[in-house]
């Protein structure tokens, strides 16, 4: 998979999520020249490693999240007992709700700081 520059600007978010790895899942070839938009790093104790693929959605009662399909470009490990981080690239995600999640969380930090 090649990477390519940060399209957009990062935003750091915290949200509660579930994610599954996919046991079973071929990219047809389209998919694999696919670029996708965007990415995400998230902590999880799945045992994964780069080239799978996951998915994950909105664990949060506020927030639509529908499920999004990942590649894992890198995991980092943690200590031992803690959870990785996992560095993933998004493929073909519902970018409407991942903008608007992304928007209540920032709202929602804004006004747990006045």
């Amino acid at each position: 998979m090649r990477l390519t520059p940060r399209a957009t600007m990062r935003v750091e978010a915290d949200m509660r999520i579930w994610v599954a790895k996919k046991l079973q899942h071929t990219l047809a070839e389209d998919e694999e020249n696919e670029e996708g938009e965007g990415g995400a790093a998230l902590r999880s104790n799945l045992e994964v490693e780069r080239g799978d693929m996951i998915e994950f959605w909105s664990a949060d009662p506020d927030i639509v999240l529908s499920p999004v399909t990942a590649i894992i470009v890198d995991v980092k490990s943690r200590e031992e007992g803690s959870e990785d981080m996992l560095h993933l690239h998004f493929m073909d995600p519902p970018l409407g709700e991942v903008r608007s999640a992304i928007y209540a969380l920032q709202s929602r930090n804004e006004t747990r700081a006045t």
